[in-house]
């Protein structure tokens, strides 16, 4: 069993069925239910990581060696395309956030072979800076993982706010 995030409710409980994906004209390709559970797994570790605003955990969830690494922030101009530059960003996020939550909306994942992939919905709300204030953001997210090792390490990760939801939570038409 996949732990609950804050929200109480288990990641692995509000997973979208591939099934569905291929249904609506998605790629086909053979899923594998232990492996999926495996990359929900890295990924519930991540947002636990990111919570805490723990950069050492964060950077252990990445496979650091594979040669075409590519981070891609929101607040981060261009993308971050080698281990040092990643590694840099997650030392200096524990100083920029103070208690963080981190929920998510449905999972797609699909894992077939060495590769997998994840995209989800994200409400993150936090302090910035010592700010009075906390901050929601909506973003939306994918990840891709390799299998090395016996584990499922990230090596591409992309984030951006989504344009349909003001910074306050308000629908944009």
């Amino acid at each position: 069993m996949i732990a609950p995030d804050r929200t109480g409710v288990a990641i692995e409980d509000r997973v979208i069925s591939v099934q569905s994906v291929i249904s609506e004209g998605g790629p086909a390709s053979v899923t594998n239910a232990q492996e999926k559970r495996r990359v929900l797994d890295t990924l519930d570790r991540w947002r636990a990581a990111m919570e805490d605003g723990d950069a050492t955990a964060l950077k252990e969830l990445w496979d650091q060696s594979y040669g075409s690494l590519v981070f891609v922030a929101m607040q981060v101009e261009k993308p971050l395309k080698d281990w040092g530059a990643i590694s840099g960003y997650y030392d200096t996020l524990p100083q920029h956030t103070k208690d963080a939550e981190w929920s998510y909306e449905p999972f797609v994942v699909e894992a077939h072979n060495d590769f997998a992939y994840a995209f989800c919905k994200i409400r993150a709300c936090s302090g910035i800076d010592g700010a009075e204030r906390r901050r929601e953001t909506l973003m939306r997210n994918t990840f891709v993982l390799h299998h090395v090792d016996g584990e499922w390490k990230l090596i591409h990760y992309h984030e951006s706010i989504n344009p349909a939801v003001g910074l306050s939570g308000q629908k944009i038409d």
